[in-house]
């Protein structure tokens, strides 16, 4: 069962950009009390399991980690040297702007217009909190508004949406902008009940890093008991907000 083992308030967050990497860093206000040790900001590569370290927190609750800014270059590589080593027919592609934010389902309704729709568009992998040099994992980590929001996300949006919002990050190949509605008309899965869910863009694309801000503003309350997300307005950001929060999540 997942159970939230820590949720650890942000202090004062900055973003450097510059032509070389996205240097994030902040303060995880009473971290000493938490009872972690000094601890890495890691990923898993979700074909290889391979560990790559963003970045560190130490044991004041200072954390900072790196996003590079050739990492489409380093993905790119990559997947030609898998392309290379792949089955015959087998094509490896990356989304677009154009391609990720796509409303076409049966009976959407979509004012979305987009700038630039071919830039290709990459996103990080999950991130989690441990120690590179023993493999320990505190927990997958996710930066978010409040609990619910962090444990709705770790279930992969099974549970009970709630109202809050939560950040990731997203590499972009080049200027883009995304603006507009897409609604789409959605069984619950309670006999013939229905919701529609609304999703506004308002996304401002820079070359490079971008923060996105994934803010759930309505949920439905559906027959069956389970709560949906019902509306969300997806955002470009330059900054966080006062009350974001860093979350660990494991499964014990």
């Amino acid at each position: 069962m997942k159970t939230q083992i820590k949720h650890l308030f942000l202090g004062t967050s900055l973003l450097v950009i510059s032509s070389i990497q996205a240097q994030l860093t902040f303060t995880i206000e009473n971290y000493q009390n938490q009872e972690l040790p000094l601890a890495d900001i890691l990923s898993a590569d979700f074909m290889t399991g391979e560990i790559t370290k963003w970045g560190h927190i130490d044991a004041n609750g200072n954390a900072s980690f790196s996003l590079e800014y050739d990492y489409m270059e380093k993905l790119l590589q990559e997947a030609e040297q898998q392309q290379k080593d792949a089955p015959e027919g087998w094509t490896l592609s990356f989304h677009t702007v154009g391609s990720k934010h796509e409303c076409s389902s049966y009976g959407s309704e979509n004012t979305i217009e987009i700038e630039n729709p071919d830039a290709r568009i990459f996103g990080l992998p999950p991130f989690f909190v441990g120690e590179e040099a023993t493999q320990t994992n505190h927990g997958r980590m996710y930066i978010a508004s409040n609990r619910d929001v962090a444990n709705w996300l770790d279930s992969y949006q099974m549970d009970n949406a709630a109202t809050g919002y939560y950040i990731e990050w997203i590499f972009v190949e080049k200027e883009s902008t995304v603006k507009g509605n897409c609604s789409v008309l959605t069984m619950t899965g309670h006999q013939d009940e229905e919701v529609v869910i609304s999703t506004v863009y308002n996304l401002n694309f820079e070359e490079g890093w971008n923060i996105m801000v994934f803010s759930i503003d309505e949920v439905f309350n559906s027959a069956s008991g389970r709560v949906f997300l019902s509306k969300m307005t997806v955002s470009t950001s330059n900054f966080f907000d006062d009350d974001a929060q860093v979350f660990l999540i494991n499964d014990d």
